[in-house]
């Protein structure tokens, strides 16, 4: 009984923070109980994926700049880039220097959102590609 509990913990973990393929069932409150437990074992997969690219990028030479943007994009592609919508809106939260009220008014506004996301989406290829340069017509 316990072991069922906790292998739909473990798969309620997967389906809802990784894009790894998982079994289906229907949920209920009492499986999403213990999902948090498995967090670490989501990011012990991207750990794996990461290494396995670290090693093909050493013995098979590829150029730097493609191993930057793959190890970049290794975690966002296993989980959906589900980290990277709330690091945006806390990055365009801190930086815009407003009081809290426009700041949340901002949030609210869709089109103002689209171009934050863009923003933020080319910030973090800036900062995090590791000097692979992206020309903004």
């Amino acid at each position: 009984m316990i072991l069922i509990k906790i292998a739909k913990a473990f798969i309620v973990a997967f389906s809802m923070y990784s894009k790894i393929p998982m079994p289906g069932f229907k949920w209920d409150s009492d499986d999403m109980k213990y999902h948090f437990c498995f967090f670490p074992f989501i990011g012990a997969v991207i750990g794996v994926l990461e290494f396995a690219w670290l090693k093909a990028f050493i013995n098979f030479q590829f150029d730097r700049i493609l191993f930057n943007l793959f190890a970049v994009a290794i975690p966002v592609l296993t989980t959906g880039g589900i980290h990277l919508d709330g690091f945006i809106d806390t990055m365009d939260a801190l930086n815009s220097y407003q009081d809290r009220e426009k700041k949340l008014r901002r949030k609210r506004n869709r089109k103002h959102y689209k171009r934050t996301h863009i923003r933020g989406v080319r910030k973090l290829l800036r900062r995090y590609g590791y000097g692979v340069r992206f020309v903004v017509l």
